[in-house]
């Protein structure tokens, strides 16, 4: 029997798939078995209440590439042009802000897209978005303002034990939290690992497994105003350390994401992704913008361009979530904490206004 060409095509498709899932459970940090519900509670730290379970894929799953690894479970692998495009400093700021007004040049200069998805200038008002008031209320109902967690719990640095959670993206977000509240901002940061099932790795997933608890916790503190899922990025081995220096101190550049919920099809025609609707994505292109901007006047050179991304991850959450990429693997511990004082800097201002 001959098989025809789109056949053959979606049985390679599916057989590398499962090569690549394969590899992305065996080839991931080693993380002792039980740690899935290690104390790692601090002052700011939400306690692990109960086991991460597996959930079984979306039934409307198809052969396409992006939707058979689960849904938003793309990984953050960047094309290498990509990434080494993404990784220019980024000049833009407020003081040329009429710039901003020409969409081509913005859409050039201060954001990055993968080549799943475009931005369009219906999804950016540059005037509104700067005038937007982002601030968050003060001196009403006490509780936790910022939330902190991580979909990928198990991202770790080039000098991390991989044993220790603490040691990777989780010790970042402690770090993170401790500053914010130095600040006067009551910070909660939840520590459940949803990228690790019954003690084992499992990126595949950890999206819709996170969802139902963070969830929960936004119904328990309703305070919470402001969302960030810190990540590390993972780029080429090729490309040099994102570094940079602030006050005399080696830094991890840090970057903003945002997830459109658009994809091209097979015809090459841009669409929603209907089974991901994201209802708050003006409001968080407008709050990564602020923090973009307020991050180029602070720090030249501290934020990579905003990088957009075809899919939503955790960006539907509420109005001013944030997906934060904290350097990459090839990263020092010490360069992504030296990170966090200036990360906490730019949130406040932004949000303290």
């Amino acid at each position: 029997m001959v098989m025809n060409k789109d056949k053959f095509k979606k049985i390679a498709r599916s057989a590398a798939i499962i090569f690549l899932i394969i590899g992305i459970v065996i080839g991931r940090p080693s993380v002792r078995g039980g740690e899935q519900n290690h104390d790692i509670a601090q002052n700011h730290t939400a306690n692990i209440v109960s086991p991460i379970q597996a959930t079984p894929l979306e039934s409307h799953l198809s052969s396409d590439i992006e939707e058979l690894l689960g849904l938003n479970d793309i990984l953050f692998k960047i094309e290498q042009e990509i990434a080494q495009e993404a990784a220019r400093p980024n000049p833009i700021t407020e003081a040329n802000l009429y710039r901003l007004r020409d969409f081509e040049y913005l859409r050039r200069q201060f954001f990055i897209s993968d080549r799943n998805t475009r931005l369009l200038p219906k999804d950016i008002d540059v005037d509104a978005f700067i005038n937007a008031d982002l601030s968050i209320c003060r001196g009403s109902n006490p509780g936790p303002r910022v939330l902190i967690f991580h979909t990928h719990s198990t991202e770790m640095f080039a000098d991390s034990n991989p044993d220790n959670p603490m040691d990777g993206v989780l010790g970042v977000g402690a770090r993170l939290a401790e500053l914010l509240e130095e600040k006067g901002i009551e910070t909660l940061h939840d520590t459940r690992r949803f990228d690790m099932v019954n003690g084992v790795p499992a990126r595949a997933g950890s999206y819709e497994r996170m969802e139902p608890y963070i969830r929960q916790v936004l119904r328990d503190n309703p305070t919470i105003e402001i969302v960030i899922d810190l990540h590390r990025d993972g780029i080429p081995e090729t490309t040099p350390p994102l570094v940079t220096y602030i006050d005399g101190n080696r830094v991890a550049r840090i970057m903003f994401v945002n997830g459109l919920s658009r994809r091209y099809d097979s015809d090459g025609e841009l669409e929603a992704v209907p089974w991901l609707p994201n209802p708050f994505l003006r409001e968080n292109l407008a709050f990564s913008f602020q923090l973009q901007l307020e991050a180029n006047r602070m720090y030249p050179g501290f934020a990579r361009r905003v990088y957009l991304k075809a899919f939503r991850y955790s960006l539907h959450l509420m109005p001013r979530t944030i997906l934060l990429e904290v350097g990459a693997q090839n990263n020092t511990m010490e360069e992504a904490h030296n990170a966090m004082p200036y990360v906490a800097s730019v949130i406040a201002n932004v949000i303290l206004r």
